[in-house]
């Protein structure tokens, strides 16, 4: 607490991508009005490669002072470092401040994992029951990553519901990311063995394979189609429309 106001630590990286910044405006306007002061521990990194930057992006965690604040909420997906959130929690818990755990799960934490199974089920039925496709490859994110893993066993899941054998799809790794989003899509267009759909992990990778097929005169929807996930603002712009899922960032907020 500092001046009559409870403070709440708010652990995140990339603050600037917009999905993310919503979140963060939608918890502003949670608590304003009240008795909430909101502290952003920010790295302009996600601390995915582990490296001497990153080493000294994280140092901005350290910075949390615990004796003053009464709540530390960590927006895990964000982090791709889980050992700085392992300490954020262990720190924590050593002074009894409670932690809210966005996106992951952690013995004494309050976690709040969305639940989008049916939602992303949904739009890959659209797909093969209204579109009537049947060959479709899916585009995960990072491999081992616990929403890779989840949407990769959705799509199977799904696939096998529909009739379809899983394993006659294809799984390619695009980190999340334009660049080995391109690179996987690539590499499927040169083996010659091209699906009918492309069900991408996020709509960064949707963009990207978008973009591959383009190149190699392709089209989207026409000749195949793409989805995305995550509904990122500035994608609603891309065309061809991307056929993608959302979620409500103060929804989320509320429940912290």
């Amino acid at each position: 607490m500092l001046n009559g106001y409870k403070l709440i630590a708010v652990c995140l990286t990339k603050i600037q991508d917009e999905v993310t910044y919503e979140f963060i405006d939608a918890l502003y306007q949670t608590v304003k009005g009240s008795d909430y002061r909101l502290l952003l521990f920010n790295s302009f990194s996600d601390l995915y490669h582990q490296n001497v930057y990153d080493e000294g992006a994280k140092s901005i965690y350290q910075l949390l002072n615990y004796d003053l604040v009464d709540a530390v909420i960590i927006k895990a997906d964000t982090i791709n470092d889980h050992q700085v959130i392992r300490d954020l929690i262990a720190r924590a818990k050593e002074r009894q401040i409670p932690v809210i755990l966005l996106n992951m799960k952690a013995e004494g934490c309050y976690s709040i994992v969305p639940s989008y199974e049916n939602v992303f089920s949904q739009l890959i039925e659209h797909v093969i029951k209204v579109h009537h496709k049947r060959k479709l490859y899916f585009l995960s994110g990072s491999m081992g990553e616990s929403n890779s893993m989840l949407r990769e066993k959705i799509f199977r899941e799904t696939l096998r519901d529909c009739g379809i054998d899983p394993q006659t799809a294809k799984v390619a790794y695009g980190e999340y990311w334009y660049g080995p989003a391109e690179r996987a899509v690539e590499n499927w267009i040169q083996s010659g063995d091209l699906p009918e759909a492309i069900i991408c992990a996020n709509d960064a990778m949707a963009v990207a394979a978008c973009k591959v097929l383009k190149r190699h005169q392709i089209r989207v929807p026409e000749d195949m189609i793409v989805t995305g996930f995550d509904g990122v603002p500035s994608y609603q712009f891309h065309r061809p429309a991307l056929s993608t899922c959302t979620r409500t960032s103060s929804v989320l907020a509320g429940k912290c």
